[in-house]
């Protein structure tokens, strides 16, 4: 077996694990706001997931639709540091109008990433599952 394979295999475990342990924390302490911890837990695996693989991964081996997921991440990612950058430093530099706009579209966004998420989420481990088929195809090491 050659070790992309295991690292691509390891990759879409931890995955798994990393939506199976917060529900699995849930069901163990009956509080179910553990399973929100979901979110988080699986966002930041796949996130350091997709940016070793662009690092690291030779094309070859990507998946067809790897391009657009990451474009959609760069998106999600430059849209978050935009309101955590307003949040932390400019909130006083606008007037009240503009805060109301800025807060709203907050709380849009918040909103549009709880929706989409899991679907994301879903998609990037198909993604990866696809990679372990075009990984196994080669037998270079």
């Amino acid at each position: 077996m050659n070790t992309r394979y295991i690292l691509k295999v390891v990759d879409f475990v931890l995955q798994v694990l990393s939506v199976l342990i917060p529900f699995a924390w849930a069901a163990a302490t009956g509080k179910n706001i553990y399973m929100f911890y979901a979110y988080f837990s699986l966002g930041a695996t796949q996130f350091l997931s997709c940016l070793l693989n662009r690092l690291l991964l030779s094309g070859r081996y990507r998946a067809g639709k790897r391009f657009l997921y990451e474009i959609i991440l760069a998106a999600y990612t430059l849209i978050a540091l935009f309101f955590m950058w307003y949040i932390n430093y400019s909130r006083h530099d606008f007037g009240s109008d503009m805060h109301y706009n800025i807060h709203n579209a907050e709380v849009n966004f918040i909103g549009i990433l709880a929706f989409s998420s899991p679907f994301l989420g879903i998609w990037y481990g198909i993604i990866s599952f696809v990679e372990i088929g075009n990984v196994s195809e080669y037998k270079e090491g």
